[in-house]
């Protein structure tokens, strides 16, 4: 059995039987990315590459003899518990057009017509190929030269801004400067949320600032990571070694914390 999806379940673990959850939504979150190779038995799975569908729940899990080889085979029932919209649905479609969320492809990977065809090619075909493809060689451009061309033909839609959104920024005086910074790249798109991720991520735990305290060196610190330090005897700001003193009163800092949560929504039940 999967023992660590079944620890996950809000009940006692069990190996025999298995188990269902007390209350399903109280069990730990489960991050969930399908395959399009799902796509045989769920209609909800990806029609190419793989795709991020967000937080779930195990149910319940059970053990049962399996229909096609005979073996027997755990089953777990997960559910969806994400705020965000299910990708599959038509706010999932819009909130993934509006932040330009595209199929990335690798490297020399076939993403257009063409490069599917020469999949298609005889050994024949193949092994009159070159090897080694010479920089003359534009038959079959890459994935990057692909992917670049695409990019150029479309226009990024600029992010917007809810009203909320832009009066808690203006309401977060201690990180005015680093706002706007992060602003600057409003009119990149989906870049702007990882400028938004790169510029409040924690120097001690490298995600995310999760109850963040802001220092007054300025710094973001996560309020879990500033008391681990405070225990090692360690008072000075994981940033930039400015003394925080041994009676520093870690604060967190609300406002910021209600905008990470409109950015990211979801992103604190994985903490």
């Amino acid at each position: 059995m999967n023992r660590a999806l079944a620890l996950n379940c809000d009940a006692p673990l069990d190996d025999k039987i298995g188990a269902e959850s007390r209350n399903w939504r109280a069990g730990k979150p489960v991050r969930v990315i399908r395959s399009f190779k799902g796509r045989k038995i769920s209609k909800y799975a990806p029609e190419e590459g793989n795709r991020y569908d967000g937080i779930y729940k195990v149910v319940k899990y059970w053990p049962e003899i399996s229909s096609s080889h005979g073996f027997l085979v755990w089953r777990y029932l997960l559910r969806r518990d994400d705020v965000e919209p299910a990708p599959w649905t038509s706010e999932g479609i819009e909130r993934s057009r509006r932040l330009c969320l595209r199929l990335q492809y690798p490297v020399g990977y076939p993403s257009d017509k063409e490069g599917k065809k020469t999949k298609g090619q005889t050994k024949k075909q193949a092994s009159g190929a070159s090897k080694r493809p010479t920089p003359d060689d534009d038959d079959c451009p890459s994935a990057s030269k692909v992917f670049k061309a695409s990019d150029s033909a479309e226009a990024v839609e600029a992010f917007q801004l809810t009203p909320q959104q832009q009066h808690l920024i203006r309401e977060d005086h201690q990180n005015q400067k680093l706002w706007d910074e992060v602003l600057a790249s409003l009119v990149e798109g989906p870049n702007f949320l990882k400028k938004l991720e790169q510029s409040f991520m924690c120097v001690c735990c490298q995600e995310l600032v999760y109850q963040p305290v802001t220092t007054d060196c300025l710094h973001n610190v996560c309020k879990d990571c500033l008391q681990r330090s405070f225990k090692a005897q360690v008072f000075s700001c994981p940033a930039c070694r400015h003394d925080l003193g041994q009676n520093y009163i870690m604060i967190p800092n609300e406002i910021l914390q209600t905008l990470l949560d409109l950015f990211f929504p979801g992103y604190s039940k994985g903490r």
